[in-house]
């Protein structure tokens, strides 16, 4: 298809709060490595984060570090939802390039997410299918699904439990 989720990511971000790193990209995973279930922030650097109001299709930005994230193993991946709605964070129904990410009914879709420690304190995030990485580009604010990083933008998050 069109994405590359093994393609190697450049860039590091800095933060001053304990955090692990989330970017793109999928490879097998030791037990010891997987993600701990709970619920978490999804943190972007320079602080902002994966921001989502209620609601089903709802666009999903980067901005207000006010919504939370319920990652759950689902034995294939990962499922990462709305802790609010339970709606999944999936690829939006928009017909635009690149692909937005919007809150969708999980009865609808229902994606897998790979999520996968590289370090002590990162780890790695993307679909499985097509464009494949988590994504801002600089001051457009809502998220989008590309195949490689962006100018001035990134897929490096943090995960801080919250």
């Amino acid at each position: 298809m069109f994405g590359r989720p093994g393609r190697a990511l450049s860039a590091s971000a800095a933060f001053l709060v304990p955090v692990v790193f989330v970017s793109g990209a999928s490879a097998p995973v030791e037990p010891e490595a997987r993600i701990a279930p709970g619920v978490y922030e999804l943190v972007a650097s320079g602080g902002k984060c994966l921001h989502s109001d209620d609601g089903d299709q709802a666009m999903v930005s980067v901005g207000a570090c006010d919504t939370r994230w319920r990652i759950a193993d689902n034995g294939e991946g990962y499922a990462v939802r709305h802790a609010v709605t339970g709606n999944c964070l999936a690829p939006s129904l928009a017909a635009v390039y690149p692909p937005h990410v919007a809150t969708r009914s999980c009865e609808i879709s229902d994606p897998v997410w790979t999520i996968l420690r590289t370090g002590a304190d990162e780890v790695t995030i993307s679909l499985d299918v097509g464009f494949a990485l988590l994504s801002w580009m600089g001051d457009y604010p809502l998220t989008v699904l590309v195949d490689e990083e962006p100018v001035g933008g990134g897929q490096r998050w943090a995960l801080r439990q919250g």
